[in-house]
């Protein structure tokens, strides 16, 4: 569960749960869980979707650790793995859902 200053940024970012589903679909697409691969893919996410990279990529450091301080993004996915990376996600979009109202 995320608490405090997680919970609060997870519930700052509007639609941010439909974001992490889609990031979620666009990694699971991915051939290789390399960081600049991750980058890439998540850079066009926010190119496309005109959104700021602040406002994904610190609530999906969160959805990651539970944490607002971590190392690299990108770096942190990667070793993460995969699998865990989008099941991370789909905890975090479930807990935003419960939490903020919206389905």
């Amino acid at each position: 569960t995320y608490e405090g200053e997680a919970a609060d940024e997870l519930l700052a970012t509007p639609d941010l749960a439909d974001h992490f589903d889609a990031l979620k679909e666009n990694f699971q697409k991915l051939p290789s869980f390399e960081p600049a691969l991750i980058q890439a893919t998540t850079g066009t996410y926010i190119q496309e979707n005109k959104i700021s990279p602040k406002s994904l990529l610190h609530p999906l450091r969160i959805a990651l650790t539970g944490s607002t301080v971590s190392p690299g993004i990108y770096d942190l996915l990667s070793v993460s793995g995969q699998a865990l990376a989008i099941h991370r996600l789909s905890q975090a979009s479930e807990w935003i859902k419960e939490n903020s109202g919206t389905s």
